[in-house]
């Protein structure tokens, strides 16, 4: 598995790719990039996301390729993230970055982390998910952080609502979501008060087993 992870505070250095390429900056002063970023992260209502990895690392490089040469890509981070690139290599491993983020080295590289405006640890991804031959699958690196924003933080950023965040403070409105669990639609047993769906009998994966609002269970599977 490689390291991988991370979504730019903008400044994503699109020269070159190969074994000269220096995307990451060994010597950025990590601590104060991330500060900057969740100030950035709260004024522009966004989560940060750190891609973290190094120039050692072709998989780092083929990951930042896909995302700066990617338009859609690149809409959706920017829209939904401030995204910053932290360095691990022999040069500055960052290990104290990293155990603040509870060590997400341990998945390989590149690996990202996403954190809400205030710091706290929401998702740490393992990149060998969105692994495809030899390169990555955009369609799996839309669909995760894509799907989640488009039914959490997105909705709330256009009606201006303090939800879609499992910030401190915020209303805790949860849908916990089982991504493995497979399941037969059954058209009699839907909360729907229409029976119209051509959905009866479809064989799927991927379902809500526990809606939570203010904080407390008010429906379950």
């Amino acid at each position: 598995m490689r390291p991988l992870f991370t979504f730019l505070f903008f400044f994503i250095l699109c020269c070159g790719y190969g074994q000269s390429v220096k995307i990451y900056n060994p010597d950025a002063d990590v601590s104060s990039a991330i500060s900057q970023g969740l100030i950035r992260a709260k004024s522009e209502n966004k989560h940060l996301l750190l891609q973290i990895g190094g120039n050692w690392c072709p998989w780092c490089l083929k990951f930042h390729k896909l995302c700066a040469d990617d338009q859609e890509i690149k809409t959706l981070i920017s829209k939904s993230y401030v995204a910053i690139l932290l360095n691990y290599s022999k040069e500055n491993r960052n290990y104290a970055a990293l155990k603040k983020l509870e060590y997400p080295q341990r998945f390989g590289f590149p690996v990202f982390v996403i954190l809400d405006s205030n710091g706290k640890r929401l998702h740490t991804q393992n990149s060998a998910y969105l692994e495809e031959d030899d390169g990555y699958s955009k369609k799996k690196v839309l669909d995760l952080p894509g799907l989640i924003a488009m039914y959490t933080v997105n909705p709330a950023r256009l009606l201006k609502l303090n939800r879609g965040t499992l910030s401190p403070g915020a209303p805790a409105d949860v849908t916990l979501i089982a991504p493995g669990a497979e399941w037969t639609f059954d058209k009699a047993a839907s909360k729907s008060r229409s029976r119209n769906t051509p959905f009866h009998g479809w064989e799927l994966k991927g379902r809500a087993v526990r809606t939570i609002v203010g904080g407390k269970t008010v429906w379950a599977l």
